[in-house]
């Protein structure tokens, strides 16, 4: 899974290479600490993380796991 722009201030926008990622994928982004500071289901493969406080962030899809960084 690869995700871009990182670090973002925005929206986050994701690939998963060769294997297409559902429109229903849930999603879960957790905090350095792991507690959970959002989730959804998948929209157009991007996801606003607007909302969230500046830092850094882990985004599970599918049971992948990526670092990034909201500014």
């Amino acid at each position: 899974m690869k995700i871009y722009s990182n670090p973002t201030n925005g929206e986050l926008h994701i690939t998963m290479g060769h294997a297409p990622l559902s429109e229903d994928a849930e999603y879960k982004i957790f905090s350095v600490v792991g507690q959970v500071v959002m989730e959804g289901t998948l929209k157009n493969n991007t996801i606003n993380v607007s909302p969230l406080a500046n830092g850094m962030y882990f985004l599970k899809i599918d049971g992948k796991i990526v670092r990034f960084v909201k500014q």
